[in-house]
């Protein structure tokens, strides 16, 4: 008896695209639990966080709970991209 499985193609995580847009020094970390969100650093003092939330919106924070913190939204995860360096330089 043989199976048959639907073979989808694996969406590429958040982290990764938001590492291609990021220039040297900076780094992408996945955030555990969720993969429509990562965490983008300099150092372990200087970092922010990247949700995508629906298809074209992205929100920038300092913390993972959105609720309490404010955040910045992009339209484009370029415009998210950059609205984090900015947050990081100005820590």
């Amino acid at each position: 008896m043989e199976t048959e499985y639907i073979r989808h193609p694996k969406e590429i995580r958040i982290g990764s695209k938001v590492a291609n847009y990021l220039p040297d020094g900076y780094k992408a970390y996945r955030v555990d639990g969720d993969d429509n969100q990562c965490k983008v650093a300099r150092s372990k003092a200087k970092y922010c966080y990247i949700k995508r939330w629906r298809d074209n919106e992205y929100y920038t924070s300092f913390s993972t709970n959105w609720a309490l913190q404010p955040s910045i939204k992009s339209s484009s995860l370029r415009e998210a991209v950059g609205a984090a360096l900015r947050m990081i330089a100005e820590m």
